[in-house]
């Protein structure tokens, strides 16, 4: 019922775009969400759900502030084919925070889609596990090594024709700064019972990113329900053993983000129900850290009215 970090993450064309929080929290929340739970077929009482839903967003919070967590996220350098190189001096093709490597660490080589690294002095650099580096391929597209050295951690990242590599720093400003996210009250009134429809004429959806790429991505159906008497629908992304939605409403034209938020809702019970909990719409990475590269709610994701629900906009303490 609750998938391995691996299963988790399999699901390549979706996750390559969806921010998780982190990998240890994507596993948290089918926890917390849990199939078959009292959260998607019985009665909550406010107290309950207020429990449930702050318990859900202090792991939330804690996830993001983790080694690879999204607040730690301190760079984000699209590679050229050939040779990169990188360090610390101003006149490298990708800068690293001042102080964490020598000026001229070394550089990476780009051939068609592989990447491998080559130092100029012996660091000791190694892999995420303590092991040592004893390849200098560390990007294939079946395969990204996670390296670590001092402070930093980085990977190589592909999303379509780019690739990248990514920066975790464990003193990032943008961790050293943050306090936490302003919500909306919890209320159960934003914890809504849809019917799941599923499409019968196309398995995917059109989504696209900060980036300004747009891929097909699986979509088994929508998500319809009301809110005051009126009815609206959520096109929702196979996420494995759960729904993944990115969605925009009214609040974002100025007291949540403007690109939208994201939620997670269990797969349907046996009477194709499923519960929507607003209380749990969350930021994506991009709305606090500049170096993410997070989808934006389709066209008909968008709904017409105010979730005044989940978490508000942030503003990043950082120039």
């Amino acid at each position: 019922m609750i998938p391995s970090l691996l299963k988790a993450f399999h699901h390549r064309r979706l996750l390559r775009y969806i921010p998780i929080f982190s990998l240890g929290l994507f596993t948290t929340l089918l926890v917390i969400n849990g199939c078959g739970t009292t959260e998607q077929t019985g009665q909550l009482s406010a107290s309950e759900h207020q429990e449930m839903v702050d318990t859900w967003h202090n792991e939330r919070v804690e996830s993001i502030q983790e080694r690879d967590g999204w607040m730690k996220l301190a760079g984000l350098y699209w590679l050229d084919e050939g040779e990169n190189t990188f360090g610390t001096a101003d006149k490298n093709d990708v800068r690293f925070p001042e102080g964490t490597v020598p000026e001229q660490a070394g550089y990476f080589m780009v051939e068609g889609s592989e990447v491998s690294i080559h130092l100029n002095e012996d660091l000791d650099i190694k892999l995420e596990d303590g092991s040592a580096l004893d390849s200098s391929t560390i990007f294939t597209p079946d395969e990204a090594k996670r390296l670590v050295y001092d402070r930093l951690l980085w990977t190589v990242i592909q999303r379509e024709d780019k690739i990248g590599i990514r920066l975790f720093d464990e003193e990032s400003p943008y961790y050293t700064s943050f306090t936490g996210f302003d919500r909306y009250p919890v209320d159960l009134k934003w914890r809504v019972e849809a019917e799941f429809v599923p499409h019968e004429d196309r398995s995917s959806i059109a989504v696209t990113n900060i980036l300004g790429q747009t891929v097909e991505d699986d979509s088994p159906g929508k998500l319809v329900f009301e809110i005051d008497g009126e009815e609206y629908s959520l096109d929702v992304l196979d996420a494995d053993d759960s729904f993944f939605i990115p969605f925009g409403d009214e609040t974002n034209r100025g007291e949540t983000y403007g690109s939208g938020r994201y939620i997670y809702t269990d797969t349907p019970d046996d009477d194709g129900k499923v519960i929507i909990d607003f209380n749990k719409s969350y930021n994506p990475p991009c709305a606090y850290n500049p170096y993410t590269t997070c989808q934006l709610p389709p066209d008909q994701n968008r709904l017409s009215i105010a979730v005044t629900a989940g978490e508000k906009d942030y503003t990043i303490p950082v120039d």
